[in-house]
């Protein structure tokens, strides 16, 4: 596998596709970005033996895991690349520092971007839903002004002359603007 010529970290349009997740719409897509990095793994010495089993443990424990270093949730990586034989010990430290190189690919939203998300809770003062089908979004406060809720969803009297949206209940897709990113 060979990525397409692009900056580093930049959009990579069709990733999910590129990377065998489900299609989605090409405004979601967007949030995906293709990040090169190189970084240290710090591996327990039991995993000396075989290291390359070591790091793969390592990376995939980042997995649905927001990263810093890459600034979103690491959905998937590629193209791992152990760059020394050799590991640092630190004194009072018992893991070994392994430098790395790989290919990650980051589930990153900006605030004010806006994401397709599927209503899966709904409760009195509050509507939580997924992202792509697997991240978490939640909507309460000012989000929900203008709404009331009644029987299981939350209502609105619909004072577009286009119609719109009157109801969001269990299932209801619905687009979402980004106020902010929890990364805990």
């Amino acid at each position: 596998w060979v990525p397409p010529p692009r900056a580093q970290g930049a959009d990579f349009p069709s990733a999910a596709s590129a990377w065998g997740m489900p299609e989605k719409e090409p405004e979601d897509d967007a949030f995906f970005k293709l990040v090169s990095c190189k970084m240290p793994v710090f591996l327990h010495p039991s995993r000396l033996g075989n290291v390359k089993l070591g790091v793969q443990e390592q990376l995939n424990a980042m997995l649905l895991t927001y990263a810093p270093t890459l600034r979103g949730v690491v959905t998937a990586y590629r193209g791992v690349k152990i760059l020394s034989a050799k590991g640092k010990i630190f004194h009072g430290f018992r893991h070994i520092e392994t430098p790395v190189s790989a290919d990650f690919l980051v589930y990153a939203p900006r605030v004010g971007s806006i994401v397709n998300a599927t209503i899966n809770k709904v409760s009195v003062d509050f509507l939580g839903g997924l992202a792509q089908g697997v991240f978490n979004i939640s909507i309460s406060g000012q989000g929900l002004k203008g709404w009331k809720y009644s029987s299981g969803g939350f209502s609105r009297e619909n004072k577009s002359k286009n119609g719109g949206l009157n109801r969001i209940e269990l299932g209801t897709v619905i687009d979402v603007v980004v106020k902010d990113v929890n990364t805990e």
